[in-house]
């Protein structure tokens, strides 16, 4: 670094020590990187490896024993495949979603579990409907208004999650509100849920014998997998509230202007 006045080098200080001008430093100018409005996790975090983790959590603690049971022991092995492949499905998309960092692949994730959900109850009300022996005043039972309650619950809830999912992400209180839908959506399941398997299995019929059949092993895991994709489908809705209300307060930021370097003085 030479002195700008006589042109010899300088050695330190603030003042040059052969003409004794103000030594004038460059100003070093630091670019900012534009700030994501997103939730700011780790640059290895990735949608796979989190969400994966909470896949085979979920499935090897609560469902894949159960429907494993069924499988060997039990008689129906086509509807224990179809359940068993199902419940991967939705229990990996909701892994996946809760490994997510970002809103929109969050909801999109969601939504497409919460509508592969619907298809276990729409085949059974489609049965229903198909049952030429079955008068209208059979599907005015306790349990089939029920099933037919507890299928328009889910459809709505899917809906709802593909209209947080494509649409416009910018609008505040609509988001709000479907969010909040959501919430009473997925309290209302998870009650159904609880009511319709008291009303098929009424708690005074039950021993220890008609818990571990065919039919009571079944109802208790429809039970427990419409309890975890509640309680998933809720915890994620909240977990896309706080992540907006996070969102909302970070400010779009804008890279600072580069200062201009103080022009030496002249002599």
């Amino acid at each position: 670094m030479f002195c700008q006045s006589c042109g010899k080098p300088l050695s330190g200080g603030r003042f040059c020590k052969y003409c004794g001008a103000p030594v004038v430093r460059p100003v070093q100018v630091r670019q900012q990187a534009p700030q994501s409005p997103y939730r700011r996790g780790r640059k290895s975090e990735s949608l796979l490896l989190p969400g994966l983790r909470w896949t085979a959590c979920i499935l090897l603690s609560f469902l894949l024993p159960g429907y494993l049971f069924l499988f060997f022991f039990q008689n129906d092995r086509v509807l224990a495949t179809i359940m068993l492949l199902l419940s991967t499905a939705v229990m990996t998309a909701f892994g996946l979603a809760f490994g997510a960092a970002d809103i929109r692949p969050k909801a999109i994730l969601t939504a497409v579990a919460v509508s592969v959900l619907v298809l276990p109850r729409a085949a059974e009300v489609w049965d229903l409907l198909r049952d030429p022996y079955m008068p209208i005043e059979g599907l005015l039972t306790n349990s089939n208004r029920l099933l037919l309650l507890l299928l328009a619950v889910e459809i709505l809830l899917a809906v709802f999650y593909w209209l947080l999912a494509l649409g416009n992400l910018k609008k505040l209180k609509n988001r709000k509100i479907l969010l909040i839908l959501i919430w009473v959506l997925c309290a209302v399941r998870v009650g159904l849920t609880v009511v319709m398997v008291v009303v098929r299995v009424p708690l005074y019929t039950v021993d220890i014998y008609t818990l571990w059949d065919d039919s009571g092993l079944a109802i208790g895991l429809d039970l427990m997998f419409n309890l975890l994709t509640g309680c998933c489908c809720g915890l994620l809705s909240w977990g896309l509230w706080k992540q907006n209300r996070k969102r909302d307060r970070i400010p779009a930021s804008t890279p600072s202007p580069a200062p201009s370097p103080t022009p030496a003085p002249e002599v």
